[in-house]
C-alpha cells in the first residue's frame, strides 16, 4: 500500500504567490501539479475530501488577498486521476470566498467570503447553491472558523473591539455567545476538540507582546465555562515570520488537537528567542508582512512538543537547536504522524515529516527552486 499524500504551498519567485507541491510521506512521487487556467496568479491546496485523493484548491487572480481585491475560484482536484473540476459554479457569496471546512457528510462547505470589507461565515453546497449566511458584515470581521464534530455549532474569532475575541454560534446563526474577550488579550484561532467537549485557542497578551509574537494556549467549554490558561509565560510562537530575503514568508502559527488522543501539537520557544524579521515601526506600503530582515539579531528558536491541556504533561518531539524554528504542524488522520516546517535562520522553510512520538524525522522538500515550502497538510 502506498504512503499517504502530503500537499503544501510551494513558494513562487513572486512575493505572496504560490504553486502546489505534492509528495508521498515516504518522499516518493514528488511533483508540482500544473493547471491550464488563464489569469490565476497563485494556487493553494486547502481542504482534503477525506478519500485520500481529492482536495479543494483555491486560485486567485491577485495574490494580495488581504487588500480584499482578489477574486477566488474553487476547484476539486483528483491527484490520482489528475482531473480538475470547478466548484461554486452556481455562484459564490462574494468575489473572494475562501473555503474553511466541510460540514459533516462532505456535501456542504463553510466559506469565509469578504462582504463589505468584512469576512463573513456562509455555508453552501459544493456547486455554490443553497447558500446560508451564518454571520453578516454587521456581526464583525469573523474568520478562522472551526465546526463542531456534530456539525451543529461553529466557533471563530472576531477581529473587532475591544480586541480579538472568541464567539460560538449555532450553524443556523442562532444562540451566539462570546466565550473569551478582554481588551488586553488577543484571543485567536479556536479549534474544537475531537469529542466536541472543549475549545482550544491562543491567547496573546498584547500589552506584554505588542508584536503578537507569542501566545499562551487556553481551553474552555463551548459555553465559555471552565476557561483556563494551560501554559504560562506565553511560550508559543504565534506571529511567525521566517525565510530569507528571497523566500520571506509569514502567517499565524496555529495549534491543533490530535485526532486520536487528548493532546495538541504546539511550538514553544526558548526564552528570549527572536527571529531574523523585526516588525517595521513605520510602514509605507502594507504588504501584510512589513518586517525588516535583521539576521544578526536572531537568537534562540523553537521546537515542536505535545501538550496534554488537562494534565499539563509535555512531550518534546523535536530538539531545541539555536536559530532553528520548528512549527506549522499538521496531523495525519490516524494521529500517528505529523508533518511540519523547519525554518533555519537565513534559509527557506523546509517540509519535514515524523512519527507522533518524534521518531524517524525526515526532510521532504524545500519547495521549487529552494524557495520554501509552507502550509502542509495530509491528503
Amino acid at each position: 500500500m502506498k504512503d499517504n499524500w502530503i500537499l503544501f504551498h510551494s513558494r513562487a519567485p513572486e512575493f505572496a504567490c504560490f504553486e502546489i507541491g505534492a509528495i508521498r510521506a515516504d518522499g516518493s512521487e514528488f511533483h508540482y501539479p500544473t493547471f491550464d487556467v488563464p489569469g490565476q496568479s497563485s494556487w493553494s491546496p486547502v481542504l482534503p475530501f477525506g478519500d485520500g485523493r481529492r482536495v479543494v484548491l483555491v486560485s486567485v487572480d491577485d495574490e494580495m488577498t488581504h487588500l480584499n481585491r482578489s477574486r477566488s475560484r474553487l476547484w476539486m482536484y483528483d491527484i490520482e486521476r489528475e482531473t480538475l473540476q470547478e466548484m461554486g459554479t452556481k455562484g459564490l457569496p462574494a468575489p473572494y470566498s475562501p473555503p474553511v471546512a466541510f460540514l459533516p457528510g462532505g456535501d456542504r462547505l463553510l466559506v469565509n467570503p469578504v462582504i463589505n470589507d468584512k469576512h463573513c461565515m456562509v455555508t453552501m453546497n459544493l456547486d455554490g447553491s443553497d447558500q446560508f449566511t451564518v454571520t453578516r458584515p454587521e456581526d464583525g470581521y469573523c474568520y478562522c472558523g472551526s465546526i463542531s464534530p456534530d456539525g451543529k455549532q461553529l466557533v471563530f474569532h472576531v477581529a473587532e473591539a475591544p480586541n480579538y475575541h472568541i464567539v460560538v454560534i449555532n450553524i443556523d446563526g442562532t444562540n451566539r455567545r462570546t466565550i473569551a474577550v478582554h481588551p488586553d488579550h488577543l484571543y485567536f484561532a479556536p479549534k474544537w476538540s475531537p469529542d466536541g467537549e472543549w475549545i482550544l485557542f491562543l491567547d496573546c497578551p498584547v500589552r506584554i507582546v505588542p508584536e503578537n509574537f507569542a501566545a499562551d494556549l487556553c481551553i474552555a467549554r463551548p459555553d465559555g465555562s471552565e476557561m483556563r490558561i494551560v501554559t504560562g509565560e506565553h511560550p508559543h510562537w504565534l506571529a511567525a515570520a521566517y525565510g530569507n530575503q528571497e523566500s520571506r514568508a509569514s502567517g499565524s502559527n496555529l495549534v491543533y488537537w490530535s485526532p486520536k488522543s487528548p493532546v495538541c501539537a504546539y511550538s514553544p520557544m526558548e526564552p528570549g528567542s527572536r527571529t531574523a524579521w523585526r516588525a517595521k515601526k513605520h510602514v509605507e506600503f502594507d504588504d501584510h508582512f512589513n518586517r525588516d530582515y535583521v539576521p544578526d539579531e536572531a537568537r534562540g528558536g523553537c521546537r515542536i512538543c505535545l501538550l496534554n491541556p488537562f494534565s499539563g504533561e509535555l512531550t518534546p518531539l523535536t530538539p531545541l537547536a539555536e536559530r532553528v524554528w520548528d512549527f506549522r504542524t499538521s496531523w495525519s488522520r490516524d494521529g500517528k504522524r505529523l508533518v511540519f516546517l523547519r525554518a533555519r535562520i537565513g534559509e527557506a522553510p523546509e517540509l519535514w515529516v515524523m512519527n507522533a512520538d518524534g521518531s524517524e524525522a525526515k526532510r521532504l522538500s524545500r519547495g521549487r527552486l529552494d524557495l520554501g515550502a509552507d502550509h502542509p497538510f495530509w491528503l
